[in-house]
């Protein structure tokens, strides 16, 4: 029978620990807290979209790869529709964690947003201007809203030959303009992207061109809500370094919700919101 190791406290460390507790009790109770949870809400949403973004590209990218070509057009269509499916999925994947950070800055970035004047009124001017009025990000929704309410896309596969060697050097992935123009009702502002494609909507460039420009405004919002109240910042920047000293001699640094990462990333967040607050009202 094996036996169960105790750790071997001395006195001293375990007087550490229990002093180490009531310091985490207090910052659970505090201002800070609240601004720490939202701060890992919100980079935890941006990670879960980032990573549904990166299988995204990366089902392109084995689609698009060479030694699978044989397999997309031989006379067994079923790894074609697999892969397409996958594709499907990814992309569902994508637009429904695009819509969920939507509808959490709705309920919880604004809130916090809104104890600064100044810069509720930048975020609501941004808002508008980069995606509420933007024909890119309302078809991003539109298309959304069509998986949710119409069906799932129907994904198309075009390749394209070097004649000279008969190998496929390309393969694209598209979507019908036409089937999505079918029975459903787009909003004016994504019809004039529509109107702007061809038939073939190359849907990953899509997707690339929205996610980068999405990321860059999620982004600017997390700097700004650094700088919504400075004092308060500092002060969880402060509180969290301390608790990461206090458990680390209390050999106790694993009943923390943060790493000494956390706070390096913290700081340097900040300090690039101010440098960037600096330059534009200079």
């Amino acid at each position: 029978m094996r036996e169960r190791t105790i750790p071997n406290f001395s006195n001293y460390e375990l007087r550490n620990v229990f002093t180490a507790l009531p310091e985490l009790d207090r910052f659970m109770a505090s201002p800070e807290h609240d601004l720490f949870v939202i701060i890992r809400e919100n980079r935890t949403a941006l990670s879960i979209l980032t990573s549904n973004f990166r299988d995204f590209k990366k089902v392109l990218k084995f689609n698009d790869h060479g030694n699978i070509e044989s397999k997309l057009w031989d006379s067994n269509t079923d790894f074609r529709f697999r892969l397409q499916k996958q594709i499907i999925r990814m992309m569902m994947n994508y637009l429904a964690s695009v819509f969920f950070i939507i509808d959490y800055s709705r309920k919880q970035s604004e809130t916090i947003l809104s104890l600064n004047q100044s810069i509720h009124l930048s975020f609501r001017k941004k808002l508008s201007s980069e995606f509420s009025n933007d024909p890119l990000h309302r078809f991003i929704q539109d298309l959304r809203n069509y998986c949710t309410h119409r069906t799932f896309p129907k994904i198309a596969s075009n390749s394209s030959f070097d004649p000279r060697s008969k190998q496929a050097f390309k393969t694209i992935i598209y979507l019908r303009k036409s089937e999505l123009l079918q029975n459903f009702d787009w909003s004016a502002v994504a019809r004039q992207y529509i109107d702007t494609c061809s038939d073939k909507i190359l849907i990953g460039d899509v997707i690339t061109t929205h996610y980068q420009n999405f990321m860059q405004f999620q982004n600017w919002i997390f700097l700004q809500i650094l700088l919504v109240s400075k004092e308060r910042t500092q002060r969880l920047i402060m509180a969290t370094s301390t608790l990461c000293e206090t458990f680390d001699k209390a050999k106790a640094s694993h009943a923390l919700l943060f790493k000494k990462s956390f706070v390096r990333y913290l700081k340097f967040s900040f300090e690039k919101a101010a440098r960037l607050e600096s330059m534009i009202s200079n």
